[in-house]
């Protein structure tokens, strides 16, 4: 229980959240923030809604004027806009959560759970050895599969490699009454980024970018152009379903959308998506009649698997707060990754519970057992390799890299580019955002618009 204050107001705690669809997404974060007052009366936690795409402009603009949040989420492709944004008098606007709680086990008698968060979301968040930003809505790349078809085809085993992936469409799409295409997904920046990290591939320089801002994105390296050229030959041989919807910054919703919608009416057996979806694909499925499973991504044959990497939203800490709100932020920000709140948050929006104790605490309830889909995607993210592709990349313009290599490969699948050309292309396109900044006001779809 929290000290009061006597007959002293409440301490405000400013905390800027995202919303995704509608602001009506924020009722639920209210909600725990409400939890937390009553726990601690002398916090009051004022929560400010911004779309995602909207929210490192409004702090940019916010901190030029001497008025950020105490708190601000961002995307995990602006990690990069987060480091690099500055206060006023032109300081690093954020400081190291990791530094500021100082190894303390609680804080206003709030458990410290840093420590136990999932090791592929500590990683992502951290920068030079220290965690940045408290992760806390984390997802990875799955591959669901239609069981009845591969039974029906004589498939035993769900496909771990490529070239397993090949052979499976192949016999799915040779069976009685099969499907015209084995496999599809969404031509999404976050699935290409994801199989040059699997490779052990970067996708910038300077250790991904987590050695200081980096100078080239390597969009043409051997790992890039080995899953391009392979993708491009899953197209050719028609194993690939290509709908011809590039998921941009624009039209994102409608490819995932039109991928899950072929999988759902079994014109495809294999759809890759995020974890977040595992469970209306798998309740889509029962709809049809049939059994669904998630499976890791496919990696190449040639490499051993590196990692899996994650998407999702970390909650940043602002420097220079007075110590009484600093350290009501600090506590706020353990109870929203609390055993209870982070295991209720996965069971009301699909985003993985991020830390160790919340997934024990969903595995003693029997959560896990009636719902088996969401655990590969808890195992993927514990079973971590630390390397610099594994933690994925912080590159300065993220969204704008995604659609310039959504680009190229739409053009790779559709109008056969050479892989090698298209992406080296690409690359140096990639390069000129990685010196913009985030300007006051900016949105993530309006920065890095004139080159992608």
């Amino acid at each position: 229980m929290g000290e009061s204050n006597g007959n002293t107001e409440p301490i405000t705690i400013d905390a800027w959240f995202h919303y995704y669809i509608s602001p009506e997404f924020l009722d639920g974060i209210r909600s725990v923030a409400a939890e937390f007052e009553r726990i601690h009366p002398e916090y009051r936690i004022r929560i400010t809604g911004h779309h995602f795409e909207d929210m490192p402009g409004a702090v940019a603009s916010a901190a030029s004027r001497g008025k950020h949040p105490a708190i601000a989420e961002y995307l995990y492709l602006s990690t990069r806009e987060a480091l690099d944004t500055r206060d006023r008098n032109g300081r690093p606007l954020f400081r190291s959560v990791e530094g500021a709680l100082r190894g303390r086990e609680e804080i206003r008698g709030q458990p410290v759970v840093l420590g136990d968060v999932l090791p592929s979301a500590r990683d992502y968040f951290s920068y030079r050895g220290e965690v940045m930003a408290m992760p806390w809505m984390v997802s990875t790349p799955l591959m669901l599969v239609n069981r009845s078809l591969l039974d029906r085809a004589g498939v035993e085993r769900v496909p771990r490699t490529w070239r397993e992936l090949a052979e499976a469409c192949a016999a799915v799409r040779a069976s009685p009454g099969g499907p015209d295409h084995g496999v599809t997904w969404a031509n999404y920046g976050w699935f290409f980024q994801h199989a040059v990290a699997i490779q052990g591939g970067l996708l910038a320089d300077r250790d991904n970018g987590r050695q200081g801002r980096p100078e080239k994105v390597l969009l043409d390296s051997p790992e890039a152009l080995a899953y391009a050229r392979w993708w491009q030959s899953m197209h050719r041989e028609g194993h690939y379903l290509y709908t011809g919807t590039k998921a941009d910054s624009r039209s994102t919703p409608q490819a995932f959308s039109e991928a899950h919608a072929a999988f759902a009416e079994e014109r495809v057996a294999f759809v890759w998506g995020s974890s977040v979806e595992a469970a209306q694909v798998v309740e889509a499925g029962r709809a049809q009649g049939f059994e669904v499973s998630t499976h890791p991504i496919p990696h190449n044959d040639a490499v051993p698997p590196h990692g899996h990497l994650i998407g999702g939203d970390a909650l940043w800490l602002s420097d220079g707060l007075p110590d009484e709100v600093e350290r009501g932020a600090l506590a706020f920000l353990q109870f929203l990754d609390s055993p209870e709140v982070a295991a209720r948050r996965h069971q009301s929006t699909g985003f993985s519970p991020v830390t160790r104790s919340a997934v024990s605490h969903l595995t003693r309830s029997g959560w896990f057992e009636l719902n088996s889909h969401h655990r590969t995607a808890v195992e993927l993210l514990d079973a971590h390799a630390p390397t610099p592709a594994a933690r994925g990349a912080l590159i300065q313009g993220f969204s704008g890299v995604h659609d310039i290599v959504t680009d190229a490969m739409h053009d790779v699948l559709l109008a056969r580019a050479e892989p090698a050309t298209r992406l080296r292309e690409a690359a140096e396109q990639a390069r000129s955002l990685l010196n913009e900044r985030t300007p006051p006001g900016a949105t993530v779809r309006e920065m890095g618009r004139s080159t992608a």
